[in-house]
């Protein structure tokens, strides 16, 4: 029995968490569908609500509503997603400070 393909809740592209979701999903041989491709991670949030299907996230700012299923539902790991912070080299103090602030901030929440 074939089983039935899995609604993914997606951003537009280019997104690295929708590559991500992509290339396990096609890596394991596993059907898929697109049940939602949207610009907003507030159209991610709704379409979860609804039960249209699963996303790709971190768990940095999800909403308390809403659910981690990858033990649940046996799903592969995901790859590493690289996160770079690029600068201009001739930026100033304050955007070097804000640079700094971000570099930190990022370092903080995902490690």
């Amino acid at each position: 029995m074939e089983q039935d393909p899995l609604p993914l809740v997606l951003f537009n592209h280019p997104c690295l968490f929708r590559q991500a979701a992509l290339a396990v999903r096609e890596q394991n041989w596993q059907r898929w569908r697109a049940a939602l491709t949207t610009p907003s991670l507030s159209g991610i949030w709704a379409a979860l609500r609804s039960g249209l299907g699963i996303a790709v996230r971190t768990e940095h700012g999800k909403p308390q509503d809403i659910a981690c299923v990858d033990k649940a539902l046996n799903l592969p790991p995901l790859p590493d997603i690289e996160v770079r912070l690029l600068c201009a080299p001739n930026i100033s103090s304050i955007a070097k400070n804000v640079a700094e602030t971000l570099r930190q901030e990022t370092l903080a929440r995902v490690w």
